[in-house]
């Protein structure tokens, strides 16, 4: 239901469609510009979570696995690492 929202577009429904996404504000579309700087601005973000709040429970998971006796600034991959995790490190040149 909720594809269908998103990405059926018809001139006489309520979707938004890719144009929807795509086109600027002021038309009364959501705005973004591009989907990829979009992603990699969220992934920046959760990398800077992780740096100031290494004490939540994630930071405490991601640093027990990747990069346990360093610190996030200087991380590897490790051995096997997550989508989540390769994803959120590729983000760290933005920070």
């Amino acid at each position: 239901m909720i594809a269908k929202f998103w990405w059926n577009s018809d001139e006489n429904e309520r979707f938004i469609g890719c144009r929807g996404i795509n086109s600027a504000r002021l038309h009364g579309d959501l705005g973004l510009k591009d989907l990829r700087v979009f992603n990699r601005a969220i992934l920046a973000k959760q990398f800077w979570r992780l740096l100031v709040h290494h004490e939540s429970l994630v930071g405490q998971v991601f640093h027990a696995r990747y990069f346990l006796g360093s610190s996030i600034l200087d991380p590897e991959l490790g051995f096997q690492p997550s989508f989540t995790w390769r994803s959120i490190l590729s983000s760290k040149a933005l920070i």
